[in-house]
């Protein structure tokens, strides 16, 4: 085999990686922002379910979509009401985690992505 063919071999295999690399990685970030997205709407229904009254005050009326659905759960001010109900708590620092793989995978990937392809570039 030539030199030229092992070459284009390479090249193809690299690119193929990347394409999977690159797949797997929008997959993984999708699938820890739906599960934010669902651990969220859980939390949101079990407040509501537990504590009825303090979810009219805090919290838009059902139907309504607002940020303060998120963000009441990440509030420093409700940590001490929603610490009171244990699988409340368990959802938040759920939803926590989530929220901080869903900033750090983003940035994560694209500095991979940004690396490999400077090693592509510079052949090897």
């Amino acid at each position: 085999m030539g030199c030229a063919q092992k070459a284009a071999r390479d090249d193809w295999r690299s690119s193929e990686m990347s394409a999977v690399l690159t797949l797997v990685w929008l997959s993984v970030t999708g699938l820890v922002w739906v599960s934010a997205a669902i651990i969220n709407a859980r939390l949101v229904t079990l407040f509501r379910r537990t504590f009825p009254e303090e979810a009219s005050e805090s919290l838009p009326p059902p139907g309504v979509r607002d940020p303060i659905l998120l963000t009441y759960f990440l509030k420093a001010s409700s940590k001490n009401l929603l610490r009171r109900n244990r699988n409340i708590w368990k959802q938040r620092q759920a939803l926590v985690m989530l929220l901080a793989l869903s900033a750090v995978l983003p940035l994560v990937g694209f500095l991979a992505i940004a690396v490999l392809a400077h090693i592509a570039d510079r052949g090897g």
